[in-house]
């Protein structure tokens, strides 16, 4: 029971990140987002290492450094994603990826067995944060842009995920410090470079909303940096406490409850957009209610 509530709460930060990371993606350049939010994704690791006991060895920077290799383009896949097209159909569709493969991996290749009830979770908890961030709706045209981003984006999260699954519980939260720490180190290599050398520029400018905008323009807002650094706290200590629950609990049922994130994505444009919640999305919140509940049986 307490690892599905730390999974869910993960999956809550996870939702209010995404959203305001989203948000600040589409006014400024995706790769100078996703690098800002890596900043204080680690600094929120820092003041979480003291508060889980965390012993570093060769497997810690192993696991950490190939999981980080795998988050830092799919958080680049997720905010170029939710920027491109419509975030009501990305990010279900990207949490919809995340979590099948973990669950086939932990089925298939990890020996996992689950029991009917977690069965009927998993399967209450993908539909249900379909329901919830789509509310239904197919959403029109997709951009093939925006599907592949999307794809690329979920398979690297299930895959980072696989592999902090991977790494001894004695770790604690090292491996993500070392995942985090990596990622934003090559994303400011990769933001300096895109700033100097046109090649680079050129490949980065394909994530951004307006590839030819953001070619013109580098400028930031303190609006904008905000959003940033506000998202990228929240992915942080949401990243740490998946860590916590991945190391206590089976990797089937925390990907199936961490995936459960565009519950807080729609709470903030709620509060924040007004947006009214149409009849398929409450139906999406009592799914993954009812996930929880049929999980921690």
């Amino acid at each position: 029971m307490v690892i599905i509530v730390i999974a869910f709460i993960s999956s809550i930060l996870f939702g209010f990140s995404d959203y305001l990371g989203g948000v600040a993606s589409r006014s400024a350049r995706v790769i100078a987002i996703t690098s800002l939010s890596y900043i204080t994704a680690t600094l929120a690791y820092v003041v979480g290492l003291p508060l889980v006991p965390s012993e570093w060895s060769a497997a810690s920077f192993t696991y950490g450094a190939a999981s980080g290799a795998a988050a830092i383009f799919g958080f680049v896949g997720f905010y170029a994603a939710l920027a491109s097209g419509p975030i009501a159909i990305m990010s279900p569709s990207i949490a919809l990826i995340q979590t099948i493969i973990p669950v086939i991996v932990g089925v298939t290749l990890q020996g996992e067995v689950l029991g009917p009830f977690a069965w009927v979770g998993i399967g209450f908890a993908i539909v249900g944060a379909w329901l919830m961030g789509s509310g239904g709706k197919a959403g029109g045209r997709i951009p093939l842009k925006s599907v592949i981003l999307a794809l690329m984006a979920g398979s690297l999260f299930a895959l980072s995920l696989i592999i902090l699954d991977m790494s001894p519980a004695s770790a604690g939260l090292s491996p993500g410090l070392v995942e985090m720490a990596l990622g934003l180190v090559l994303l400011a290599g990769i933001w300096w470079g895109s700033r100097r050398f046109r090649p680079i520029a050129a490949i980065t400018n394909l994530l951004d909303v307006d590839p030819e905008a953001s070619a013109a323009s580098t400028a930031l807002t303190r609006r904008t940096v905000t959003l940033a650094l506000i998202a990228g706290a929240l992915m942080g200590a949401a990243s740490a406490l998946t860590l916590v629950a991945l190391h206590g609990g089976q990797l089937a049922i925390v990907s199936a409850v961490v995936a459960l994130y565009p519950l807080g994505t729609v709470a903030l444009a709620r509060v924040f957009l007004k947006e009214r919640l149409v009849a398929m999305q409450w139906i999406g919140i009592g799914l993954a209610v009812a996930a929880c509940v049929a999980l921690s049986v």
